[in-house]
């Protein structure tokens, strides 16, 4: 039997949403381009508008000062606990 063949039901439960608004530096809109997790539980986000990489706590409250870029980030990966 394959793997195709058989089918999993599963059930995704919402557990914390927020709304992102620009800052006062953001000449956009946040368009996030890019999400992974540290190995600590913070989420990395790209914001791909604003040239930004954001930390979130598990309540997705922004931590910290985002990180700038020169360039339109478009992905990120979480190597290690301060490692991106």
């Amino acid at each position: 039997m394959s793997l195709s063949s058989q089918l999993i039901q599963v059930t995704l439960e919402l557990l914390v949403s927020v709304d992102l608004h620009k800052n006062g530096d953001d000449k956009e809109g946040l368009l996030l381009s890019g999400l992974d997790f540290l190995p600590d539980g913070r989420l990395v986000a790209l914001d791909n508008k604003n040239k930004k990489c954001i930390i979130l706590n598990e309540l997705l409250q922004r931590l910290g000062t985002p990180y700038k870029f020169k360039f339109f980030p478009h992905s990120v990966v979480c190597v290690s606990h301060d490692e991106l």
